[in-house]
């Protein structure tokens, strides 16, 4: 039981991570806009008769990608149980990866993740999960390997994340971002250094997985980008969370967790704030404190 002094110190904390959670949201949404070209410009103007392009198979791929990320969280079945129309997503997203053509490096994955969504959708369609005996009678009709295909489809789910974030401009929220460390600004850092100068260390892990931590005197900030995916399956399926959505306004299906959680590591000291965007799993940590 915390005592009261400890209680407004969580607080603070939970608050203070919310708050750069809601920053971090519209640096995410809009990463990588570019500045518009002035007037003056030194390209030469392309001759009136010229015909446009024809689109190549990876652009229309990643025209497609767009559309079929963020669905990548109905592979988290246990985060869409109380969602009634679960059935029809599930649907919408085997016909989505069942009619784009995916370049040959993710081939194989677009069809494990594809054929898994066509499974639940045959299994699902109709099927309110809220209700307990439609649920079980729908479960029932799956085969018994099919956690290992969830795991599979899981694991193939961060790999086409991966390619689209590095081949694919604007898949997801993070597609442009390399760097974790340029999604806060001063003013953002200074909600939690407010009298402070933090040191920032960045890295990019590869495959959709970035993290920067911000190190000053009295606190510490960790913010992480996964793809949703993992961060159901490594993180939120394993926690038991303090606060819930409805206490971060805007960060709709945000929760906050007693304990510092970044990439591979985790600090009993501290509150984390974890939600998702557009198929990109966000957490944002941070440690008051010497």
């Amino acid at each position: 039981m915390h005592s009261y002094r400890e209680h407004m110190i969580i607080t603070k904390t939970i608050l203070a991570v919310a708050i750069v959670s809601t920053c971090l949201l519209a640096a995410t949404g809009c990463a990588g806009d570019a500045a518009s070209p002035t007037a003056a410009t030194t390209q030469p103007a392309a001759p009136a008769e010229a015909e446009p392009e024809p689109a190549t198979d990876e652009q229309d791929f990643c025209t497609d990608v767009t559309t079929a990320l963020p669905m990548l969280d109905l592979l988290v079945f246990a985060n869409n149980m109380d969602d009634p129309d679960v059935g029809d997503r599930l649907a919408q997203a085997a016909t989505a990866f069942s009619e784009a053509a995916p370049p040959s490096e993710i081939a194989a994955d677009w069809s494990t993740v594809g054929d898994f969504f066509a499974t639940l959708a045959v299994a699902f369609a109709g099927v309110d999960p809220t209700d307990g005996e439609q649920l079980r009678a729908a479960q029932a009709t799956l085969d018994e390997d099919i956690d290992d295909r969830a795991d599979a489809a899981a694991a193939a789910g961060n790999r086409i994340t991966g390619y689209a974030t590095a081949n694919c401009d604007g898949a997801t929220g993070s597609a442009t971002v390399t760097d974790a460390c340029a999604l806060l600004t001063a003013e953002d850092l200074q909600r939690v250094f407010p009298a402070d100068d933090p040191v920032a260390a960045g890295e990019n892990f590869g495959e959709g997985f970035l993290e920067c931590v911000w190190t000053g005197k009295n606190a510490e900030l960790i913010v992480s980008l996964l793809p949703a995916a993992t961060l159901a399956t490594d993180y939120t399926d394993r926690m038991e969370p303090l606060l819930t959505s409805s206490d971060f306004g805007e960060l709709v299906d945000a929760q906050a967790y007693e304990s510092m959680v970044g990439i591979g590591r985790a600090d009993s000291h501290g509150h984390t704030v974890i939600f998702t965007q557009d198929g990109q799993g966000v957490m944002v940590a941070v440690r008051f404190g010497a």
